[in-house]
């Protein structure tokens, strides 16, 4: 797990959904600023934002480029 503090802005994410009791991939999005308080998290495939506190960091999603070159 990740702890909420750790997370990056601009960054994909396996995360929980606590209302949803859901697995998906999320991005930390700084649409309304850029300082952490103003962070929100956005669902793929929705408009829909949310705030970090509604779920559970499990693990960052790289690209396939960074896994590439990380396995090099």
């Amino acid at each position: 797990m990740i702890d909420r503090s750790e997370l990056e802005a601009n960054k994909f994410y396996w995360a929980k959904s606590l209302a949803r009791d859901e697995l998906e991939i999320v991005y930390v999005s700084t649409i309304f600023g850029t300082d952490k308080e103003f962070w929100t998290v956005a669902t793929i495939g929705s408009e829909e934002h949310a705030m970090p506190e509604e779920f559970v960091f499990l693990c960052e999603v790289f690209s396939p480029e960074v896994e590439a070159r990380a396995t090099r």
